[in-house]
């Protein structure tokens, strides 16, 4: 198992129920989150699996933690319905943002608003190559990273306008850095990216982000950046965390909620589906 190899931890498969519901039998607390556990923008599959488990460990005896969750969006009934009545089941609750914290007081249940656990991060130590990687392109201009990610309704029209307004805009020599810190959410979209960059004149650095294998590694990657333009919450977060000044894409409530605490600029689109 990769994860109980890299962290010295024992892990069990996610789609073990079976497995997981008999080591539920030995817990004494449950720890659910963090991060956007509940929230139905592609399907009500994930409300499902992640109120299941948290069901289960009841079932089982185990005390439930809900920890730095952000909640939502939630479009259907029924995916509204089932995070209440979970949440209404667990023992304590700490969300990461007020949209969420009111959410859950229009349903009359108690929380505690905290941070998203990143902001505790510290940057850790990057690989030989990727060192370079930066080196030789801070040598030429700016590093400007970008996060991008598939859903949203940021599409292909989008990207082709994001890379053309930079190119009309950055007028000093500037290498766009692209982070897919999700691979199969993100490789797509920023792939499309650098095709349209590159045809336009753009320069583009891809490091062998395989190499990073800890979040303090991608802090650390993200702080050598001068700006990052970001869909990802958790680029912004650790740009943010980092000093790097960003520009958020406003595809989630979550990414404006963080560019106006922190007074960033965001960059508004109108979404086809919208």
């Amino acid at each position: 198992n990769a994860t109980a190899n890299l962290y010295g931890v024992k892990a069990i498969n996610r789609w073990q129920i079976s497995k997981i519901a008999g080591l539920m039998g030995q817990t004494k607390l449950f720890i659910s989150g963090g991060g956007g556990l509940f929230q139905d923008t592609g399907s009500i599959k994930s409300v499902i699996y992640y109120g299941g488990l948290i069901n289960i460990a009841r079932m089982a005896g185990a005390k439930v933690m809900v920890y730095a969750q952000g909640l939502g969006p939630l479009k259907a009934q029924l995916s509204k319905i089932l995070t209440r009545q979970t949440f209404r089941r667990v023992s304590a609750i700490a969300v990461r943002d007020p949209g969420s914290q009111k959410m859950l007081k229009d349903w009359h249940i108690d929380s505690t608003l905290t941070g998203d656990p990143v902001w505790l991060l510290t940057p850790g130590e990057l690989p030989e190559s990727i060192v370079r990687d930066l080196g030789r392109a801070k040598e030429h201009g700016k590093l400007l990273a970008l996060s991008l990610r598939a859903g949203g309704g940021f599409d292909s029209e989008h990207i082709a306008c994001l890379a053309n307004t930079l190119i009309k805009t950055i007028k000093e020599p500037c290498t766009v850095m692209l982070l897919p810190l999700q691979k199969n959410q993100d490789t797509e979209p920023l792939a499309y990216f650098r095709e349209c960059y590159q045809k336009l004149g753009g320069k583009t650095l891809e490091p062998d982000t395989s190499l990073l294998k800890l979040p303090s590694q991608w802090l650390a990657l993200l702080g050598a950046a001068d700006l990052l333009i970001g869909m990802r919450l958790h680029s912004l977060i650790m740009a943010l965390s980092a000093e790097v000044p960003v520009i958020g894409i406003a595809y989630y409530p979550k990414v404006i909620a963080v560019m106006e605490e922190f007074n960033q600029p965001i960059l508004p689109y109108q979404s086809k589906s919208a």
